[in-house]
C-alpha cells in the first residue's frame, strides 16, 4: 500500500533495456513485447544481476561462461529465463496468455545457437513442432527483415 513496506530490490530495474533489444534486435512486435517484459521484466534483472554478481566465481561452471563469453549476458540471461519458463511453467500447463507463450517460444527459436548450448535437442524439438503447437509464431511475433 503506498509503497512503504515494499521492498527494495538487490538489483537494478532492466526491463527498458530488454524492450529495447527485444525491438531493436529482435524485430518483437507488440504486444508480445510488453506481455513478455510484464511477466518477467523483473526475473529478467534479477537473473542478469545474479550472473554478473557470480561470473567471476569458480562455482560457475565453464559451460555456462562459455555461453557468455560468445553470447553476451543480455542474450544468455533471455534465454537462461525463457527456458526456465517453458520447463517449469508451460510444461505443466500454467500458461498466463498465448501472447507470453508465444514470445517466449518464439525467443527460444531465434536464440537456438544458445538454446541449444543448454540442451541439443530442445530447439530441435520447438522447431519441428513449432507450425502445430504455434501457428503463425514468425509473423505475429516478429516483423519481417
Amino acid at each position: 500500500m503506498f509503497g512503504f513496506f515494499r521492498k527494495k530490490n538487490d538489483y537494478p530495474d532492466k526491463s527498458m533495456g530488454y524492450y529495447t533489444l527485444l525491438s531493436r534486435d529482435f524485430g518483437m512486435k507488440e504486444p508480445y513485447i510488453s506481455t513478455f517484459i510484464n511477466n518477467c521484466g523483473d526475473e529478467l534483472s534479477k537473473a542478469e544481476h545474479n550472473i554478473r554478481k557470480s561470473y567471476a566465481s569458480p562455482s560457475v561452471s565453464s559451460s555456462i561462461k562459455a555461453i557468455i563469453n560468445d553470447f553476451g549476458f543480455e542474450y544468455s540471461t533471455i534465454v537462461f529465463v525463457c527456458n526456465t519458463i517453458y520447463m517449469n511453467d508451460f510444461k505443466r500447463g500454467k500458461i498466463l496468455s498465448n501472447e507470453f507463450e508465444y514470445s517466449v517460444v518464439g525467443l527460444l527459436i531465434k536464440l537456438k545457437k544458445i538454446t541449444s548450448r543448454i540442451d541439443k535437442r530442445f530447439p530441435e524439438w520447438l522447431i519441428d513442432n513449432k507450425d502445430k503447437k504455434w501457428p503463425n509464431l514468425d509473423c505475429l511475433v516478429f516483423e519481417k527483415r
